[in-house]
C-alpha cells in the first residue's frame, strides 16, 4: 500500500473528525481575521488616551540642547520637538468626537500610530495649506467620521507651543490618489484632511477644506444679506467683490460684483479703488473673512464683509446673476509619447508641464518650462504663438494637459498637442531625458 492510498484510508476512516477539526480551525481563523483590527484599533486607542494625558500633564523641558536652545519633550509616548516647528499638535473636531495627537510625517510607520503632518505643507496657523492625513478603518481609524463633516463644522488644532488655531470646514470632495492639486498652497492659512473613500478601499481620497477663523479685526464691519440687498438698489456707491472660484462665481453671483478670487487677492490689489466703501462675500463667510482681513491689512478702510455669504442671500431669496457658459467645441491633437520625443530635439517646439510646482520639481521633461494650469491664462505672452506647444502631465486620470491645450487653442495658438498614454509617467518608464 503506497503512501496515498494509506492517506485515502486514514481519511475515510476519520472523515467526521477531520470535518469537525476543519471547521473548527476555519471559524477559529475567521473570528481572528475579524476580532485582529478590532483589538488593534481599541489598543491604538488606548494609546492615544495615554498620550493625550501626557500632553496635558506630563510636558517637561530639557534645556541646554546642542544648539544652545529649549526644547520640550512629551515623556514616554512623544519625541523631543522644537517649539518654533509647531509639531506634534492636537487635532480635535468635537463634531465626529475626534481628539488625536498629528506626527511630522505621512510614510507607512507614523500613519499607524495616528494621523500624520504633510513634511513640506504649512504649520499651523502660517499663510498656506497646513496637510494632515489619516487612515479611516485601521491603525486606530483616527478618520474613520471625516466624510460626516459638513460646511461650517469647527476644527480646533493646538501646537506644542500652546497656539491654538480654528479652522472652519469650506468644503468637502472626492478625488484621485493622483490628483495632488488638492494639496497646493494658497495664500491664507487653510487645512487639508485627507483619507481613503470609500471605507475599506484606497480607491479615490476624501479631502476636507478648510479656512482659519480669523480674529475679529479693527476696520471691519458686518453687513447683513438684507442690508447688501437694499444698498444695490440705492444710489449707493459701493464695491461688492466676490472671493470665490471661477466656477462658483459663473454659478451664480450678486448683480455688478466683482470678481477676484481670495487666493488671488493680494496680487490684484491694484483693481480695487480705496477711496470707495467695499463689500466683500463668498459661499458661507470663511474666505470673505480672510479677504477682508487681507484689504484691511493694506490700507483698505471701508470694508464690509457679509459674513453668512451667498447661501444665506440666496436662502432670502434675493436675485442672482448665472454667468451663460457658450461652449465652443475645439479640435485639440493628441499625440503619443513616442510622437512627442519626435519634437524634443526641435527648437522650434516648446514643452510646457501644467501640474503643479511640486509636481514639476519631482522630475520633468528635460529642458519643459512649468506653468501651472491655474496660472496659464496669466502667463500666455510668455508662450510663443509661432512655435509647437506640447503640453503634459501625469497622464492616465489627470486631466490638466487637455484644458491647457483648450485654453491655448481659444486664446489663438495654433499648433498645440497634447501628450496622452501616461504623460509624464511614461515618459519616465521609457528613459526618455528627465531633469529634477
Amino acid at each position: 500500500m503506497n503512501i496515498l492510498e494509506k492517506l485515502k484510508t486514514f481519511f475515510f476512516r476519520h472523515k467526521r473528525k477531520i470535518i469537525r477539526y476543519s471547521g473548527i480551525a476555519l471559524i477559529v481563523i475567521g473570528l481572528v481575521v475579524i476580532i485582529s483590527p478590532l483589538y488593534y484599533n481599541y489598543v491604538m486607542a488606548r494609546k492615544e488616551v495615554n498620550i493625550l494625558t501626557a500632553w496635558n500633564e506630563e510636558m517637561v523641558y530639557i534645556k541646554d540642547t546642542d544648539d544652545g536652545g529649549v526644547r520640550q519633550v512629551l515623556e514616554r509616548e512623544l519625541k523631543v520637538v522644537d517649539p518654533e516647528m509647531k509639531l506634534p499638535f492636537q487635532i480635535s473636531i468635537p463634531e465626529i468626537n475626534l481628539n488625536w495627537i498629528v506626527n511630522r510625517g505621512t510614510d507607512y510607520v507614523t500613519l499607524r500610530k495616528g494621523p500624520g503632518f504633510f513634511i513640506g505643507s504649512a504649520f499651523p496657523g502660517e499663510k498656506g495649506t497646513c496637510v494632515v492625513a489619516g487612515h479611516r478603518t485601521t491603525y486606530g481609524a483616527p478618520f474613520n467620521r471625516l466624510d460626516e463633516l459638513e460646511e461650517g463644522d469647527e476644527i480646533f488644532i493646538e501646537t506644542f507651543g500652546n497656539e491654538e488655531f480654528t479652522y472652519i470646514v469650506i468644503e468637502k470632495k472626492s478625488v484621485y490618489p493622483q490628483d495632488v492639486s488638492v494639496l497646493e498652497s494658497t495664500k491664507y492659512p487653510s487645512l487639508v484632511l485627507s483619507t481613503c473613500t470609500p471605507k475599506f478601499f484606497a480607491t479615490r481620497r476624501l479631502i476636507i477644506f478648510a479656512g482659519i477663523k480669523e480674529e475679529e479685526t479693527q476696520g471691519i464691519e458686518h453687513i447683513s444679506a438684507e442690508e447688501v440687498y437694499e444698498i444695490i438698489n440705492s444710489d449707493q456707491d459701493y464695491m461688492i467683490l466676490d472671493v470665490r472660484t471661477l466656477d462658483e462665481f459663473n454659478e451664480g453671483h450678486l448683480e455688478d460684483a466683482v470678481h477676484i478670487p481670495v487666493d488671488e487677492l493680494e496680487d490684484r490689489l491694484d483693481e480695487l479703488l480705496q477711496n470707495k466703501p467695499i463689500i466683500v462675500y463668498c459661499k458661507s463667510g470663511i474666505r470673505s473673512s480672510t479677504a477682508a482681513n487681507i484689504l484691511v491689512d493694506n490700507g483698505f478702510t471701508m470694508v464690509f464683509d457679509m459674513g453668512e455669504g451667498i447661501l444665506d442671500w440666496i436662502d432670502k431669496g434675493y436675485p442672482v446673476v448665472v454667468e451663460e457658459e457658450t461652449e465652443e467645441e475645439y479640435d485639440i491633437a493628441e499625440i503619443s509619447v513616442d510622437e512627442a520625443y519626435e519634437f524634443y530635439n526641435s527648437e522650434d517646439c516648446i514643452f510646457v508641464d501644467v501640474r503643479s510646482q511640486d509636481g514639476y520639481d519631482n522630475g520633468h521633461i528635460d529642458g519643459a518650462v512649468s506653468i501651472p494650469l491655474g496660472e496659464l491664462e496669466g502667463r500666455l505672452e510668455e508662450l510663443p504663438t509661432d512655435k509647437t506647444i506640447i503640453v503634459y502631465c501625469s497622464g492616465s486620470s489627470c486631466d490638466l494637459s487637455g484644458q491647457a491645450a483648450e485654453i491655448l487653442v481659444k486664446n489663438g495658438f495654433s499648433q498645440v498637442y497634447d501628450v496622452g498614454g501616461k504623460g509624464i509617467n511614461e515618459w519616465r518608464e521609457k528613459g526618455y531625458p528627465v531633469e529634477y
